[in-house]
């Protein structure tokens, strides 16, 4: 996600959400890992995660569009190659 923050700067956002955990301990295990480039949501009472009915597994990749639409979503870790072969496809989709 790091990767692909950096090279599509000026096309995407990654916003990576934390859940279940303080924003503190959210910010040490980025911090660790160098992710300066990842926009870091917290959802310390999965208030939000339940508001959406998301999925308990993790990692989930929500794309979603311009317009506010989760054009895709992709349960489960994914290789760089798999990551970035989503996000082509997901910015060539034609506006709904």
């Amino acid at each position: 996600m790091q990767r692909l923050a950096k090279q599509y700067q000026d096309d995407l956002v990654v916003l990576a959400v934390n859940r279940g955990e303080s924003a503190g301990r959210a910010q040490d295990w980025s911090d660790k890992r160098g992710l300066q480039d990842l926009v870091f949501a917290v959802d310390e009472r999965e208030s939000v995660a339940r508001a959406y009915k998301l999925g308990s597994g993790m990692p989930q990749s929500y794309f979603i569009d311009k317009d506010g639409i989760i054009t895709r979503v992709i349960s489960g870790g994914q290789s760089f190659a798999t990551m970035e072969k989503n996000l082509r496809e997901a910015l060539a989709a034609p506006a709904q």
